[in-house]
């Protein structure tokens, strides 16, 4: 077999630019690592920092760059708490060209926030901020809406995870929301011992789902969970 190629990353020079401040490569780095580097900064390089992420979101032709948009997501994250007001502006901006790809990959990693001991205290307003995204999202474009039920659902912390999705699968406006956040309840009834009160919480609110939502998609989405938890 031919030598296989990789694609070399011609990495824009304000990436390079938070590399050297952090002192790693921010790309290729776990989450873990950054976020130590992020700690031991001081709060001058922090905010430096800060001011380079908020650069790249206002900036299409560079977050359309899968590499740069993942690298990106990471370093926000790590950032919080410092980044709170730029995490809330990203999330409800929901027209800029790339949006919903920038959306889905700060989605994969605000897991982390439950994991932190400095972080865990913000979990709420993250919280907040899903719900208010999956209470209104018209669509399930780039798999944003999708992955924010994946978040609550399969890797936040239970009780809150499963509460919040119950009350978007009821009420959300849109079908993106509401199938969003059914798939999210079946993340949650994977994790669970059974049998148990919260799985049958929510196995009793996917059988209503399942004969009154009136989206077909939800209903049928509903069922299939209920089908794989008999």
């Amino acid at each position: 077999m031919g030598r296989q190629q990789i694609k070399k990353f011609n990495k824009p020079a304000i990436v390079s630019e938070i590399d050297a401040i952090l002192s790693l490569d921010l790309y290729i780095s776990e989450f873990s690592s950054i976020d130590t580097a992020v700690h031991r900064l001081s709060s001058e390089k922090r905010n430096n920092l800060l001011v380079l992420c908020e650069k790249i979101i206002n900036d299409a032709k560079l977050y359309g760059n899968v590499k740069v948009r993942v690298a990106t997501a990471k370093l926000t994250v790590a950032l919080i708490p410092l980044s709170l007001n730029l995490i809330s502006r990203i999330i409800r901006t929901k027209k800029n060209k790339f949006i919903h790809e920038v959306h889905f990959s700060l989605f994969c990693f605000l897991d982390n926030v439950i994991h932190s001991s400095e972080k865990q205290k913000y979990s709420g307003e993250i919280v907040l901020l899903v719900r208010e995204y999956l209470m209104d999202i018209k669509t399930n474009s780039g798999s944003a809406a999708w992955m924010a039920g994946d978040l609550l659902g399969g890797h936040w912390e239970i009780t809150e995870g499963v509460s919040t999705l119950i009350e978007v699968a009821q009420e959300a406006r849109f079908v993106a929301g509401r199938w969003s956040a059914v798939v999210g309840l079946g993340a949650s009834l994977r994790r669970l011992d059974k049998p148990n009160l919260t799985e049958k919480k929510i196995v009793s609110v996917l059988r209503k789902i399942a004969e009154n939502d009136r989206s077909k998609q939800v209903r049928l989405a509903s069922r299939m969970i209920l089908d794989e938890n008999p």
